[in-house]
């Protein structure tokens, strides 16, 4: 069989989720992306 190295693949899926996190928040492009895809942030809810 195939030898898969867990950590690597935990890890490979934390830094994803986190370098979501930082692309959709305020330190990069929140403005932009909220300005392009017509969202509301007032709407009270989470695109």
């Amino acid at each position: 069989m195939y030898d898969i190295n867990y950590l690597a693949v935990i890890l490979a899926a934390v830094s994803s989720f986190m370098l979501g996190g930082l692309w959709y928040s305020g330190l990069l492009f929140e403005k932009i992306w909220v300005r392009e895809a017509n969202v509301n942030p007032q709407d009270g809810h989470a695109p």
